[in-house]
């Protein structure tokens, strides 16, 4: 995944805090964003899951004590993204790095282009 890129797109429209607990790191929220797109999990599903996932939390970027996104922070950071229109920039950018790849997203499937085909 072209993690720096996806990131370059959300930063500018990033949520700064005023007061209260700081907000999770767009980097580990982005990451969220893509287990709920992968696993179809609603915002509640993917607090849950990584509550009960060890391999999610790690790969979401959780340690030890720290704290999992809750829901209202994973649905902000969803509609961040849908007020913005980011989400359709996210995909072009992860579909152009597949594509370098010789590989295409169709409907949630990775096919295997021409330079992989045995």
């Amino acid at each position: 995944m072209p993690w720096a890129q996806l990131l370059a797109l959300i930063q500018p429209h990033a949520l700064v805090p005023k007061r209260g607990r700081p907000p999770f790191k767009p980097a580990m929220l982005l990451r969220v964003h893509c287990l709920q797109q992968w696993f179809e999990l609603s915002d509640l599903g993917a607090e849950v899951a990584l509550f009960e996932t060890h391999f999610l939390r790690n790969f979401v970027g959780i340690s030890g004590t720290q704290p999992i996104p809750d829901r209202v922070s994973i649905m902000r950071f969803r509609h961040l993204l849908e007020v913005h229109d980011l989400s359709p920039r996210i995909l072009q950018v992860i579909i152009a790095k597949l594509f370098t790849h010789g590989l295409l997203l169709h409907t949630g499937t990775v096919v295997l282009g021409r330079a992989y085909r045995r």
